[in-house]
């Protein structure tokens, strides 16, 4: 199958959530879910994040979202659990 749909950024990562939807990170615009009905690419719901997402894994149900040197541990339904790790050593 081979299909296409309108994000709002240009992704930078994707990880698959069930046997139809993976999520896509988009930089400073969130993430955004998307999941095949009926044969097509549709855009599902969209977690605005208070930090750019980059990099996006699924474990165990959960979500971990990073960006630079951050890493968020994050629920798939967008609530923050912990933050894991921020390398502040350059910040002056």
């Amino acid at each position: 199958m081979s299909g296409h749909c309108y994000v709002a950024d240009a992704p930078y990562d994707v990880c698959q959530i069930t046997s139809s939807e993976v999520a896509v990170t988009l930089g400073n615009t969130g993430v955004q879910f998307i999941y095949v009905s009926h044969g097509q690419l549709v855009n599902g719901r969209k977690l605005q994040l208070p930090h750019a997402a980059v990099c996006i894994a699924r474990h165990q149900g959960e979500l971990y979202i990073t960006y630079g040197v951050a890493h968020y541990h994050y629920t798939v339904t967008g609530a923050l659990v912990k933050m894991l790790y921020d390398d502040k050593s350059d910040e002056t």
